[in-house]
C-alpha cells in the first residue's frame, strides 16, 4: 500500500485483532503463495470468517470460509469515496 493511501486509510472494522492479522499475516501470505502484487488486488474484496478453536493461551483463531470480490457492499456510507480515491491512485502510479 503507497505511504499515500496508508496516509487516508480509516478503520471501519469491530475486530481489530482480526483486522491486524488480515493486514499483516494472511493477506502477504496469499499475495505471496498465488504471486500477485498487493496492489493489484482487487480495489474492494472482503473475507469471511467463522470463530476457531480457542488457542491454547485462550485467544480467539479464525477460520476463513470465503473471499468474496464481485458480491462485495462497501460500508459505510463513506467507504464508496475511499475506494474511488484508492482506484484513482492506483490509476495514476500506472501512468
Amino acid at each position: 500500500m503507497s505511504s499515500n493511501l496508508a496516509s487516508r486509510r480509516a478503520r471501519w472494522t469491530c475486530h481489530p485483532s482480526l483486522e491486524k492479522l488480515m493486514e499483516d499475516e494472511w493477506t502477504p501470505q496469499l499475495t505471496s503463495l498465488l504471486d500477485i502484487a498487493r496492489d493489484d488486488l482487487p480495489a474492494i474484496w472482503d473475507a469471511d470468517f467463522m470463530l476457531g478453536p480457542v488457542q491454547t493461551d485462550g485467544s480467539d483463531s479464525y477460520v476463513l470460509g470465503e473471499i468474496n470480490v464481485s458480491s462485495v457492499h462497501p460500508y459505510p456510507n463513506e467507504a464508496p469515496a475511499e475506494i474511488a480515491g484508492r482506484v484513482a491512485d492506483r490509476l495514476q502510479l500506472k501512468l
